[in-house]
């Protein structure tokens, strides 16, 4: 996850996107959890979850962190990340389903792109120091 904060240009959202991490990565994979019922979908929404806090790091002031307001807020986001990851597990085994009968799935390119983007997400972050 730091790497992801490390390739933010600006020093004090950088710093305000560790702190927020740090702070609610926890709750946050509860949330998720409680939803996904898998741990490794848990921290894929986290991670997801984090992409869109680092998008509206400049709504967020380094005073706010740590609020109530501010927990609600990265609970909320990671409810619904969890939610439309779930959605897109069900539609991906429903078109993998189909791929067995004459129909196919016209979203295949897609679907391999998206996995080798894991891929190397999961590889970068695995080459990260504790």
């Amino acid at each position: 996850m730091f790497f992801l904060c490390s390739m933010i240009e600006c020093e004090e959202d950088r710093t305000k996107c560790e702190r927020i991490y740090l702070e609610y990565k926890d709750i946050m994979y509860k949330v998720a959890f409680n939803i996904t019922m898998n741990h490794y979908d848990s921290e894929d929404v986290v991670i997801d979850s984090m992409v869109k806090v680092i998008r509206m790091l400049g709504r967020i002031t380094p005073e706010s962190i740590g609020t109530k307001k501010c927990k609600n807020l990265m609970i909320i986001i990671a409810e619904n990340v969890a939610i439309d990851h779930m959605r897109k597990v069900k539609r991906e085994a429903a078109c993998m389903e189909s791929m067995g009968t004459e129909e196919t799935c016209t979203d295949t390119e897609t679907l391999c792109i998206e996995m080798e983007n894991i891929l190397e997400l999961e590889a970068c972050i695995n080459s990260l120091e504790p």
